[in-house]
């Protein structure tokens, strides 16, 4: 669970879990049949939340690990942190979806699929990118930078040079990654692709290398900037429906992930305003508020019919709708998140504790101070 202590984490921690419950009001929007949101288009850029996500891993764990790229096996910590926050929920979801889907649309996959999804590689095949788990695909991008992220950290390391010509390297790639691509690929792959998305993962990894190193004098005048430079990014964003067929965002992949990337840089360090018993569960549990939610709101896309009848206005109806689609989701969550996810996580981490504890007994131990020196 969060430590309320950790003042500095705090604002991330409810970015993590904001980014979580935009997605529902994206999915609630656009999961066939689609609902009608009348005014409140605002919900149709929502899947930017996946984006925010992205940039939180990036930061983050630069955050939690840029100071131990110096020690002894501590890629063997990582590992096992990684993949115990990862694999126990995903599995999880891969034996209720397969499940569902069976019982729902008498679907059975095959063997290679459900190995790809076990692994989990399926982000590497184009055809197979989506992931048979509703919103899944993220995964299939974020496993591919968990594995490469020890390797570029000790390769780059803390340099802000480096790092930017890996960024902008990643931007090349990104935004030509489209047009190298042969016929016959699926159209969602272009945006789904790990390839088209690792820019923004460095860009979170840049942000973080560059904040750390404000004075803690400068860092509320450096809030105050990133607020005014994030409203003024989020206005040119809301010119892209104001005028159809242009494009006001040039490459929207990188636009956003530069203005949200800024929101963290507003939110990072700080207690937030917006940190309350709800919104720290929401980031407690935001791994398992998204991967639940489509099923959810695949399932109670009745209630959004029903309340368009009762309700006169278009608006109020979705909002009761995504109202009760998030409380049942929430509820769903603190049992996944509570008997499965926090245990195992917990457990990952002790382990993790364990491993560093025996390296630094064997640095000790060394006879000489030999063992300084790995």
């Amino acid at each position: 669970m969060y430590d309320l202590n950790r003042n500095m984490n705090e604002g991330l921690h409810v970015l993590r879990g904001l980014a979580a419950v935009s997605v529902i009001f994206y999915h609630a929007a656009h999961m066939p049949p689609y609902s009608d949101v009348g005014a409140l288009t605002v919900f149709h850029e929502f899947g930017a939340g996946v984006t925010l996500f992205f940039l939180l891993s990036g930061f983050s764990l630069t955050l939690s690990n840029i100071e131990k790229v110096q020690e002894r096996g501590w890629t063997k910590s990582y590992t096992l942190k990684r993949f115990f926050r990862i694999a126990p929920l995903w599995w999880f979801m891969v034996l209720l979806t397969m499940g569902y889907h069976y019982l729902e649309y008498g679907k059975i996959y095959s063997m290679g699929e459900i190995i790809r999804h076990i692994v989990p590689i399926f982000g590497l095949s184009p055809g197979h990118h989506e992931s048979f788990v509703w919103a899944g695909w993220t995964i299939g991008v974020e496993v591919i930078f968990y594995t490469v992220f020890p390797i570029l950290l000790a390769v780059l390391g803390r340099s802000i040079l480096s790092w930017l010509g890996f960024t902008a390297l990643a931007a090349i790639i990104s935004v030509n990654f489209v047009s190298g691509l042969p016929e016959g690929i699926p159209e969602s792959y272009k945006y789904m692709a790990f390839p088209r998305q690792m820019v923004v993962f460095c860009i979170g990894v840049l942000l973080f290398l560059i904040v750390s190193r404000i004075p803690g004098s400068y860092l509320m005048r450096t809030r105050q900037i990133a607020l005014i430079l994030a409203a003024g990014l989020f206005y040119v964003w809301t010119l892209q429906h104001r005028s159809p067929g242009q494009n006001i965002m040039l490459y929207p992949v990188i636009f956003k992930a530069v203005a949200l990337g800024v929101v963290i840089i507003f939110f990072y360090s700080v207690r937030s305003i917006l940190a309350n018993p709800v919104t720290k569960f929401w980031g407690d549990a935001s791994y398992a508020i998204y991967l639940l939610h489509p099923i959810v709101v695949h399932e109670t896309k009745f209630v959004h019919a029903w309340l368009s009848e009762q309700l006169r206005s278009v608006e109020l109806a979705f909002c009761a709708y995504v109202s009760v689609v998030l409380i049942i989701v929430c509820i769903l969550a603190k049992i996944v998140h509570s008997i499965l996810e926090e245990p195992l996580y917990k457990y990952g981490r002790t382990l993790a504790s364990l491993n560093a504890g025996a390296r630094g007994h064997e640095t000790n131990s060394a006879p000489n101070g030999q063992g300084s020196k790995s």
